[in-house]
């Protein structure tokens, strides 16, 4: 038997598709919102779990590579015989040509790790060692120092680690003007002080408001590209 459905039966199965629709409703915002809070609020695929894990990963590795430098230097070995040479690293000549306790990357050197940069912070195929780079209160004004930079990481690494820096939060990172030029890799012990062709000065050249800025994330203007630094010797 066929029964009569009432208005009654009407409106309860449209209660019914009504409550069914504000739950996909509710899935789909819910959805949104975990995809907006795992882009890290600037277009970047990484959460911010994984962001802070990045970052203490590479404060990490800058802490590695300034004690290995300093372990080096307390064998006897002087400034110039420093060597960032590895078999992975190009630019940085052949560890053949060193000796081991010349080199950051060996055992008898410095003792560090060689590491490739994280994939979801940085688009560069490694971290790069420059003598050449001057920066505001660091160390003698007409001397260079020697810096770790990792070139090209993402805004919301560049802001996390300023914020660790000193920097207020979503603070502008410093901006350099001209970043093309640092190019000259630390492969030969050459250290490039203020009256060398070749220097850059970044202590006209940066708009830094943390000093000393011995570690931080600046934008270069002529690249459109964040660079991670870290100090590994003053001098």
């Amino acid at each position: 038997m066929i029964k009569n459905l009432t208005s009654s039966d009407f409106r309860a199965r449209s209660e019914s598709g009504n409550v069914v629709f504000f739950i996909l409703i509710a899935i789909v915002l819910i959805g949104a919102v975990t995809v907006a809070l795992r882009s890290g609020g600037d277009g970047a695929n990484i959460d911010q779990e994984t962001l802070l894990i990045r970052v203490s990963q590479v404060r990490q590795f800058s802490v590695e590579l300034s004690r290995g430098v300093g372990s080096i230097m307390q064998r006897g070995a002087s400034e110039q015989d420093i060597s960032f040479a590895h078999d992975d690293a190009t630019g940085y000549g052949d560890p053949d040509g060193h000796e081991p306790r010349h080199l950051v990357f060996h055992p008898q050197g410095g003792d560090v790790e060689y590491r490739f940069p994280p994939r979801d912070i940085s688009t560069t195929s490694q971290w790069e060692f420059y003598g050449n780079l001057r920066l505001p209160e660091v160390g003698t004004p007409s001397r260079a120092e020697l810096v770790a930079v990792l070139p090209d990481v993402t805004l919301p690494f560049c802001r996390r680690i300023n914020e660790i820096n000193g920097y207020s939060v979503g603070a502008t990172p410093p901006i350099v003007d001209a970043c093309n030029d640092i190019d000259q890799p630390f492969d030969d012990g050459t250290f490039l002080d203020e009256s060398m062709s070749g220097t850059q000065d970044l202590t006209t050249n940066a708009t830094f408001t943390v000093r000393p800025p011995v570690q931080g994330c600046f934008y270069c203007d002529d690249l459109d590209s964040y660079y991670f630094f870290s100090v590994l010797m003053p001098r």
